[in-house]
C-alpha cells in the first residue's frame, strides 16, 4: 500500500496537467493516468506480500496447529522424527511460493508491456 501511494505521489506533474487540460473523464484518468503509472508499484507490492503470506501462514500453521495445512504436516513430522518428511513439506512451500512469485512475474510482463526491454 505504502508503494502505491509512493508511486500515486510520484505521478509527474505534466501528465497530471495534461489531463486536465483536455478535459479526461474521470473513467479516462484512471484507465490511462493513474493505472498506467500504478500498475508496476502494484504488481511489486502483489509478490511481496504475497511472498510474505506464504511464510507467515506456515509459520502460523505450525505454531498453532490449524488442521491440514503445510504448517500442520510439518509439524507432524517433527514429531515422527521424519527428517527427510520435514525437508520435503519445506520444499513444497518454498516451490509453491517460488511458483507463484513467478506466475506474478509472468502476468507483470504480460500487462504491462511498457515495461518491456526494447532489445
Amino acid at each position: 500500500m505504502f508503494q502505491v501511494a509512493d508511486a500515486f505521489r510520484d505521478i509527474s506533474v505534466e501528465r497530471r496537467d495534461f489531463a486536465y487540460q483536455i478535459g479526461a473523464t474521470f473513467l479516462f484518468k484512471q484507465r490511462w493516468l493513474y493505472v498506467y503509472e500504478l500498475m508496476p508499484a502494484i504488481f511489486i507490492g502483489l509478490r511481496t506480500v504475497l511472498s510474505l503470506s506464504i511464510i507467515i501462514t506456515v509459520a502460523s500453521e505450525m505454531a498453532w496447529g490449524a488442521g491440514k495445512g503445510l504448517g500442520d504436516r510439518i509439524n507432524g513430522t517433527r514429531y515422527d522424527y521424519d527428517v527427510p518428511g520435514s525437508y520435503a513439506y519445506a520444499l513444497v512451500a518454498g516451490v509453491t511460493g517460488y511458483g507463484l512469485n513467478l506466475l506474478l512475474r509472468w502476468a507483470e510482463r504480460y500487462l504491462i508491456d511498457w515495461r518491456r526491454p526494447l532489445a
